[in-house]
């Protein structure tokens, strides 16, 4: 006996010991946590002495020193190279993990696939982390929340949906606001929005917002947001903000991000918006030198196309064209857009079930508890009527005795005799009401019955509401396809009617007409270009306008007038591509 108290001494003191060390090790990540808020380099050299040690901890406390590593390394803007820990970390806190390590591990696996310019998985980890932060209410972290809302308006503008990135904007400024952070970015992503959605005014009025609020505020630590900011007024036209920006902007001490392609392209914005063209070159040409932002070099050699055309130099031009069509089909805009489009669907679709599912829910509960209160109901029903009987076999029984000492006593008086009549009445007007009895408890059950079939018709009547709910859901996703494919159609065939009219006479056309027509084009026959690559290969640009100008049905004369090219050369080359003409064409010619 004192053997078996000593073991289970011994055991309970290991255990404890045990709890005590995951204790400790949790409160030391919590504290390096704590640092990386404010200075995460230095957090992260205290995590990596620990390294050791923590491989030999308990694989929940492996995971949350993985997870820490890779937010220290977010905040110190360190790009994230690869996705295997993240998804393995996904994998762990989605089967073992609580509400808020959900949503600090998907934000953080959106962080990741952002680094690796993967824009649709990192738009699905933010809605999925905003999903969590919703389900917890005010448990979430607000903090993580609100930069969700943030990565995905910078997603959201990568991949060109601008829409959508001025309402997570608005989302992250309202946010910010009830949690009084710095106002300035959020400010300047609602700015940026309205810009790119060409709403001038309203942009230079929140520009001029987060102006106000960087100069009340240390303009050192927003570097970055006055180099948005010259950038910004040089697009919405304000040349007295942009010089003024610039003057701040030569005050500041150089840094880490000192001439970062984010700062050479503001800057380049800036001199060509104030005809400085060689300085602009310069800053552009910086990024194209280092080419490790792919989205960087798409926007600077559009720029150092443009300024190289406006100077009359058509090589150099050209070969800024080709930089820029090469990084287009690197980054595959269009691919993005269509795959963020189907992200952002899902996301909707997920928040529109997740309602369907709660209120089909409530409804079952209802009915659990109809069901359970018709159920009590019953119950105390039936122990009443068992009480009743057996009170009533009680009297039974006391009759019964007494029936039998009547017999025993027949040579009583005849007082005695009236009395047993009595009771021998009394006793059939016992029977009666328990008779009564069984037929009160047989009505119940018929009730009881009733209420069951009204309940399965309220069943049925349910099924048929949830599938009109279905049809309905996809009745209106039907009917915005066909409206927004309606519109697309309106918008190309009025730039193909417009360009058409105007090939009647000679006309240079401008590089945003060509642009307009191609994006037409595209649009009203999506597989043109693909069948283009696949037919030519290799082909110059004037091949490509005159194969476009063949596609939407204009003759010889007419190519010639908009593309100015010889009279041979077009009846040449019209000869060659005939093919892109349908037999329908041909009839309509």
């Amino acid at each position: 006996m004192k053997k078996r108290c000593c073991r289970f001494i011994t055991v309970l003191l290991i255990i404890l010991s045990g709890c005590h060390d995951n204790d400790t090790t949790i409160d030391r990540l919590n504290y390096i946590k704590t640092v990386g808020d404010t200075n995460p380099t230095e957090a992260l050299a205290m995590l990596d002495s620990i390294n050791t040690e923590i491989r030999g901890e308990s694989e929940y406390i492996q995971k949350k020193y993985d997870l820490l590593n890779i937010r220290l390394k977010d905040k110190a803007h360190i790009l994230a190279t690869s996705d295997i820990t993240i998804k393995q970390l996904i994998q762990y806190f989605e089967a073992n993990g609580y509400g808020q390590e959900k949503q600090e591990t998907y934000y953080y696996a959106g962080s990741v696939y952002r680094d690796l310019q993967d824009m649709p998985r990192a738009l699905d980890n933010f809605y999925t982390s905003i999903s969590y932060a919703v389900e917890l209410g005010d448990e979430c972290d607000s903090l993580l929340l609100r930069n969700s809302y943030s990565n995905i308006c910078f997603i959201q503008h990568k991949v060109q949906d601008y829409g959508k990135a001025l309402y997570y904007a608005k989302k992250e400024y309202e946010l910010s606001d009830k949690l009084h952070g710095n106002m300035s970015i959020p400010i300047m992503h609602v700015g940026g929005s309205y810009l790119y959605l060409d709403s001038l005014a309203e942009a230079k009025k929140w520009f001029d917002k987060a102006f106000s609020c960087i100069s009340e505020r240390d303009t050192i630590t927003n570097r970055e947001l006055m180099y948005d900011l010259i950038c910004s007024y040089s697009y919405v036209g304000d040349t007295i903000m942009a010089n003024k920006c610039y003057s701040i902007i030569q005050t500041l001490p150089n840094d880490t991000y000192s001439n970062s392609n984010l700062e050479n392209l503001n800057l380049g914005t800036y001199f060509e918006f104030v005809n400085q063209t060689d300085s602009a070159i310069n800053y552009f040409k910086r990024i194209i030198d280092d080419g490790s932002d792919k989205f960087a070099v798409y926007d600077a050699s559009k720029h150092l196309f443009l300024l190289y055309r406006k100077k009359g130099d058509d090589k150099k031009a050209i070969h800024y064209m080709d930089i820029y069509s090469r990084t287009c089909d690197t980054l595959d805009l269009g691919k993005r857009q269509e795959l963020a489009a189907t992200v952002n669907n899902q996301f909707q679709y997920h928040l529109d079930k997740n309602a369907e599912i709660k209120m089909i829910e409530k409804t079952q509960k209802q009915q659990k508890r109809n069901i359970i209160i018709a159920s009590l109901a019953l119950t105390a029903v039936l122990l009443s009527l068992v009480f009743i009987v057996i009170k009533k076999n009680r009297h039974l029984k006391e009759m019964v005795a007494l029936n039998r000492k009547l017999k025993s006593a027949r040579k009583e008086t005849d007082t005695l005799r009236n009395d047993i009549e009595a009771k021998n009445m009394e006793l059939t007007q016992i029977i009666e009401e328990k008779e009564q009895a069984i037929k009160d408890t047989e009505n119940a059950e018929i009730e009881l019955q009733y209420v069951l079939f009204q309940l399965q018709e309220q069943e049925k009547e349910l099924e048929k509401h949830k599938l009109k709910l279905a049809e309905n859901i996809e009745q209106n996703k039907l009917f915005l396809r066909l409206i927004q494919q309606t519109e697309f159609e309106g918008k190309a065939e009025d730039v193909i009617m417009a360009l058409k009219q105007s090939s009647t006479g000679r006309k240079n056309m401008t590089f945003a007409e060509w642009k307009e027509l191609y994006k037409a084009v595209d649009e009203m026959y999506p597989d043109f270009k693909n069948q283009l690559i696949a037919k030519l290969g290799k082909f110059t640009a004037q091949q490509m306008q005159v194969c476009y100008l063949i596609r939407i049905g204009l003759d010889k004369p007419e190519i010639q007038n908009l593309t100015n090219l010889s009279r041979v050369t077009v009846w040449r080359w019209f000869k060659k591509y005939s093919w892109i003409l349908t037999p329908d064409d041909i009839k309509k010619r």
